[in-house]
């Protein structure tokens, strides 16, 4: 038995992209976005809870046959924090600048090192697939 190949357009589930949004061959949209928040690590009992309760409130309200993947990762790349710290030390008076200088050398050794890390939060969207029936090659198009 021969097998036939297939090309790779026909074994991915993409159709096309349309304003940063994924449309998939079954009519369902997709999209993805970077989430920052609110570190609740410092944060008092009820501020937590309400916290938590407005997460599950967005995901109660969530239209059924949705999907939602959250995909997480640590990162040791903590740049763009000590730019920041930099652009802040350097307003200080000179006295200050050989305790700023062996701050920073410490902080961007420990980054080289990979000793920090920094979470990063995704959020994949997904629509349930449309029930939109293909129109047929004779037939005349309907307008909703």
């Amino acid at each position: 038995m021969k097998s036939k190949s297939m090309a790779l357009a026909d074994r991915i589930p993409f159709w096309h992209f349309d304003q940063g949004f994924m449309i998939y061959s079954d009519g369902s949209i997709g999209g993805g976005f970077k989430l920052t928040g609110l570190d609740i690590d410092c944060l008092p009992v009820d501020e937590i809870n309400n916290f938590t309760r407005q997460i599950e409130n967005i995901l109660i309200s969530a239209e059924e046959g949705l999907r939602l993947q959250l995909f997480y990762r640590l990162t040791p790349k903590v740049g763009d924090l000590l730019k920041e710290h930099e652009a802040i030390s350097t307003g200080a008076p000179d006295i200050y600048n050989p305790v700023a200088n062996a701050r920073l050398n410490f902080f961007q050794d420990n980054e080289d090192r990979n000793a920090y890390f920094i979470p990063e939060y995704y959020l994949f969207v997904r629509s349930r697939p449309s029930n939109y029936r293909k129109q047929k090659f004779w037939e005349s198009p309907k307008k909703f």
